[in-house]
């Protein structure tokens, strides 16, 4: 369990099933790669169940939200959140009127119980910051370590079509089902290939993504996401498509995980216009955000015919994405976080 030395920290995980291979992604990418990190600098920390006596507990669990009132315990409580909560997902207008009156006041009472909100972009902090002290850390950082067999295989292949990549939740799949519709000449290109790694259905819409892909009539592939082979499956793409709403505030507010997981494959991207988005497009070559149509056309077409560049952008970005959102970089924000709790790190 570790000495009275030891920083203990009781995790809980969105979906406490991490042995389920579909399991949320994002329970990984947040505080294990961090922990590992600290240890590598001689930090004594464990990461222990959250019912133990800890000095810190972080959460990431969607459930806490609808429990009753938190009382605040002598322990400090970091409420980890990748999602703009307080923002209506635009599920129409009798969803969004409950949200306004039901959910978000909910939800701001269990965010006032907290000492600290992580957010995952600064559009989400500024959320938070009416109601909570917050902060803004990517969980981006177990993505590079999954790209080394990815890089290899693009540097040594050579594709006869240009593969076009996208990975997400089934429910987000509308998002690239409208982008496809959208530009579907570019996309029925004999040499344009697509690359579909999500759920099999949709549980919110009662809709089969793999049917529905098919019913495109692309040059396509689907796999079903699993947590243990998505990046693997996904890396196999040379260029990674982000496609959002950017309409729904919701959407717009997500951070730039998707975007630099993208890129720690050695993937080129196209994206929507969200800010965090833009940030990194405004950063670096490999990285196209859109705002209209004509800007999906025009960047789709861009890598089509510079597809020679397209594995020396992919490794820019790679060597971008090692370089800014490292477990090393990541664990740094994290420091400060501890140390703002005055803890001994």
């Amino acid at each position: 369990m570790g000495t009275k030395n030891t920083l203990l920290i009781g995790f809980e995980p969105n979906n406490p099933d991490l042995a389920n291979p579909q399991a949320d992604a994002a329970d990984r990418a947040r505080i294990y790669p961090v922990v590992e990190e600290l240890k590598r600098r001689g930090v004594n920390v464990e990461i222990v169940a959250p019912e133990t006596r800890v000095t810190l507990r972080v959460s990431a669990r969607r459930s806490r939200l609808w429990e009753p009132r938190r009382e605040k315990k002598e322990e400090f409580w970091i409420f980890d959140v990748s999602d703009s909560i307080l923002t209506p997902p635009n599920l129409g207008l009798l969803r969004n009127f409950w949200f306004e009156v039901k959910v978000r006041p909910q939800l701001v009472r269990y965010l006032r119980t907290c000492d600290l909100v992580v957010a995952g972009s600064e559009v989400q902090s500024a959320h938070f910051s009416s109601y909570v002290r917050s902060c803004t850390i990517p969980d981006v950082a177990i993505y590079l370590d999954q790209a080394d067999s990815s890089l290899q295989a693009k540097v040594t292949a050579q594709p006869k079509s240009l593969t076009f990549g996208w990975d997400g939740q089934g429910l987000n799949f509308p998002f690239l089902e409208q982008l496809v519709r959208d530009n579907i000449g570019f996309f029925r290109r004999e040499d344009v290939k697509l690359l579909v790694v999500t759920d099999r259905r949709d549980s919110l819409r009662g809709v089969d993504n793999e049917a529905l892909l098919r019913s495109l009539r692309v040059n396509s592939e689907f796999r079903v996401w699993d947590r243990h082979t998505y990046m693997r499956d996904i890396g196999e793409a040379l260029v990674g498509l982000a496609p959002l709403d950017l309409a729904c505030p919701f959407a717009s507010a997500k951070p730039e995980n998707k975007v630099i997981a993208y890129m720690s494959q050695g993937m080129s991207v196209v994206c929507a216009a969200t800010q965090a988005y833009s940030n990194v497009a405004l950063r670096n070559p490999a990285v196209r955000d859109c705002k209209t149509a004509a800007d999906w056309r025009e960047s789709l077409e861009y890598f089509y015919q510079n597809r020679d560049d397209i594995v020396e952008l992919g490794m820019q970005a790679h060597h971008f994405a090692r370089q800014h959102y490292s477990a090393e970089r990541v664990a740094d924000r994290w420091i400060d976080v501890f140390r703002s709790f005055n803890l001994n790190v």
